[in-house]
């Protein structure tokens, strides 16, 4: 057998394994959403942040490969120059958008933040590092045009959960990393770097989905290319774990999991890992929180997250450091 046909039968193989596991994780998702849903427990809605906002919606801040990527901006109407907020969506980097969030993009631009709510390429139409390079791009695009919005380059930060959670700690660790190629450059030399990061329940060392009989796997298999034995690059090159120890300027870090999430050991692990390299961190625990929770803006976790992501941001981002830390979260526990 010619290596072309062994390779395209290994192709078809893999891709035939990832389309049958990523249909099965979604009929199992499908037929569980009404029980994951009940499962939170509904709390009145939080008061207004204060201020009034503009929101500008769907603006192009990249095309590639002949897509159009997308995002919104929120801000507030009061003049002044505020911190920007970058939000990375989740949704196993094959599903969702940016519509997930809006929630808390609209939360902390009431509280005085201009938010810029981003689409990137999506698996397995595109692979890994795809989704890695949009998410650099499109920090730099919102460096480049902050000031239209009233945001200030200087002092930002990146936000996402789950396969948003990854991106975001992949932009805070390795920004600078020359295995990427950001989807935006700057005519004005700025890059990716970003001086505090919010990890929701993400995925930070991918080398541990390597078992068939894990529940996730079809999304790794889906933004990877298949399994770890096949592609053990890919694996470590998208783990921002690999990355600690590697950039000279850390951003401070929120890492937040839910008590209630089958990936919570991760975020525990993460901060074990920051915390051995001294690393600025602090670590939230949403009492009830499933995986997802975040999204599901009129549960009682996202409720009582909401503050605690506003307060670190403001400690970090407007040197408000007598803000009273929320019960529950530690400074470098």
């Amino acid at each position: 057998m010619s290596r072309k046909v062994f390779s395209a039968l290994r192709f078809i193989a893999v891709a035939g394994v990832g389309v049958i596991c990523l249909f099965t994780a979604w009929a199992d998702t499908r037929n569980g959403l009404l029980k994951y849903f009940d499962s939170f427990e509904i709390t009145p809605k939080a008061k207004p942040a204060g201020l009034e906002i503009n929101i500008r919606r769907n603006i192009i801040w990249c095309q590639v490969q002949g897509e159009n990527l997308f995002l919104d901006v929120f801000w507030p109407k009061a003049q002044g120059i505020y911190p920007l907020v970058v939000n990375i969506h989740g949704g196993g980097w094959s599903l969702g958008s940016k519509e997930m969030d809006e929630a808390l993009c609209r939360y902390l631009a009431e509280r005085g933040y201009t938010v810029f709510n981003i689409n990137y390429r999506l698996a397995p139409i595109h692979k890994f590092p795809a989704q890695v390079n949009d998410s650099l791009g499109a920090v730099i695009w919102a460096k480049e045009h902050a000031g239209k919005y009233q945001g200030d380059p200087f002092r930002a930060a990146v936000m996402g959960d789950s396969a948003g959670g990854n991106l975001s700690a992949m932009v805070a660790f390795a920004y600078d990393s020359p295995e990427f190629t950001p989807s935006y450059s700057s005519s004005r030399g700025f890059n990716a770097s970003v001086q505090a990061a919010v990890l929701i329940y993400g995925v930070y060392d991918m080398t541990r989905f390597n078992s068939p009989r894990n529940k996730w796997v079809s999304f790794f298999y889906s933004y990877l290319g298949g399994p770890e034995n096949m592609f053990p690059e890919r694996y470590l090159k998208a783990s921002p774990v690999a990355y600690l120890g590697q950039t000279k300027n850390y951003p401070s870090v929120l890492i937040i999991g839910g008590d209630k999430d089958s990936l919570y050991s991760h975020s525990l692990d993460f901060k074990n890992e920051l915390a051995e390299r001294g690393i600025k961190y602090s670590f939230y625990t949403a009492r009830g929180g499933h995986h997802g929770f975040i999204s599901v803006s009129y549960s009682k976790p996202a409720r009582e997250t909401f503050p605690v992501i506003g307060e670190f941001l403001d400690r970090e981002l407007k040197g408000e450091t007598e803000v009273k830390v929320r019960q529950g979260i530690s400074r470098n526990p």
